[in-house]
């Protein structure tokens, strides 16, 4: 086995992870983290003009897909992080799953304010920050177990409730060496999004059978098991079923087929 860098191990394991965008904007933070990802990877890097930009991106990605592989944003140090929180807010409150990888200063610089580190309150504690509007946020402290901390994020992202999650680090741990054995993410992977009740399917059912002006508003969520764009035939007819005016937001392809009352964006 040889050494590599943390920053190639986290490029190199999100490719293998199937990763096919990341966005992010350039800077002192994460210069070995974007150098591998750009020279190493064949994931294609989407610049952003300001890093609230780059999680927006992220956000849209995943709203079109609704599955792994995960988005990835990459931002740098100090106020360039904090640019995320108000992005950060919204993809958590909108259980948009994606991941962050954040840069900080040297761990031996802490509590020293170097390198626009949050300090006030302890060394670093700028993921104190995300942990309110996040499924996870957190610092490296360790080279070596680095990789297995972004897999546990990874994880939880899409686990359950799809949610942002962020990964802050340092960059000296970003270049210190550890083994190129990397691990097999495929059990860090697996999604069972969470599924609609029977008895409540059921009920909404009956609800709009009942109801003397009926109305179906299906939003973004509609990639769900409830109402997946995959599943065309199933929501066809269970539109035709209720004969009431759809409202979608947007209108997905396959209800345009469809003699409804339709509603665009909003």
């Amino acid at each position: 086995m040889g050494q590599i860098a943390v920053a190639q191990a986290v490029a190199r394991l999100l490719e293998k992870m199937g990763t096919e965008v990341f966005f992010g904007v350039n800077g002192h933070g994460n210069w070995a983290l974007l150098d591998a990802l750009v020279h190493e990877t064949g994931i294609r890097g989407v610049p952003a003009r300001a890093e609230d930009h780059a999680v927006q991106m992220a956000d849209g990605y995943w709203r079109m897909r609704r599955s792994a592989p995960l988005p990835v944003v990459t931002t740098s140090v100090g106020p360039g992080n904090m640019n995320i929180v108000p992005a950060v807010a919204t993809a958590f409150y909108e259980s948009i799953a994606l991941l962050v990888l954040a840069g900080a200063g040297p761990t031996h610089w802490f509590d020293r304010g170097g390198m626009e580190e949050a300090y006030r309150h302890g060394p670093e504690d700028w993921v104190a920050a995300l942990k309110p509007i996040t499924k996870k946020s957190f610092l490296v402290t360790r080279p070596d177990n680095a990789l297995d901390m972004i897999l546990r994020a990874y994880h939880t992202a899409i686990s359950g409730r799809p949610g942002p999650v962020v990964v802050q680090i340092p960059f000296d741990i970003q270049n210190t060496p550890i083994s190129d054995d990397l691990p097999n993410p495929a059990a860090w992977m697996d999604w069972l999004p969470p599924a609609p009740a029977p008895e409540g399917i059921k009920a909404a059912a009956r609800i709009l059978s009942e109801a003397k002006r009926p109305l179906l508003v299906v939003g973004s969520g509609r990639r769900s098991r409830l109402l997946p764009w995959r599943t065309g035939p199933v929501n066809r007819h269970c539109v035709r079923y209720a004969t009431c005016p759809v409202v979608t937001v947007p209108p997905p392809p396959m209800l345009r087929e469809l003699p409804r009352a339709r509603t665009g964006m909003q």
